[in-house]
């Protein structure tokens, strides 16, 4: 099975999945901007259209979009600030992510997760059979490790980039 990786083997100069557009939208989220590529950053409290990804969003007020920064996206890449300390310290809270929906993780990515519930989480995929998997906090003295069958757990994208800000005053 593909893991979708392959599916961007383009060079940065050329990007096939890049449309020329006057405003950045849900319709187009790999856009062109003078020289910068933006990608749509979804608030924690909007995370659950990232569960959405498949159909094509339109209209949805209040999502910003930020500058790719050179790196490498496809046409469903998304953003979203680390909404808490459970993978610190490599990933601090309010540290922006990249998000990579439709890849399937491999052992020791980290990923973005969904529970059965409905409740969303950063957590490292820890691979147990085909099937199973275990969501694992980098902090556990303060966060616990799920289980995709106990838990009902869906996995939503990986997380490709990490951009720390020193300064969190946003």
């Amino acid at each position: 099975a593909s893991s979708g990786r392959d599916a961007y083997p383009y060079p940065r100069d050329v990007h096939p999945l890049v449309t020329f557009v006057a405003e950045p939208s849900f319709n187009n989220p790999v856009t062109f901007s003078g020289t910068t590529l933006k990608i749509p950053l979804l608030s924690w409290g909007r995370i659950e259209l990232m569960s959405e990804l498949n159909d094509v969003l339109t209209g949805v007020e209040g999502v910003e979009f930020v500058d790719a920064d050179g790196q490498e996206i496809g046409p469903k890449t998304k953003s979203v600030d680390m909404p808490d300390d459970s993978m610190s310290p490599r990933i601090e809270r309010g540290d922006r992510l990249t998000l990579e929906p439709g890849w399937q993780p491999e052992p020791g990515e980290i990923v973005l997760i969904k529970d059965g519930s409905g409740a969303h989480y950063i957590r490292r995929f820890k691979h147990v059979r085909p099937g199973h998997f275990i969501a694992e906090p980098h902090n556990k003295s303060d966060y616990e490790s799920l289980d995709s069958i106990a838990d009902g757990l869906t996995v939503l994208a990986v997380v490709t980039a990490r951009r720390e800000f020193l300064a969190k005053r946003r």
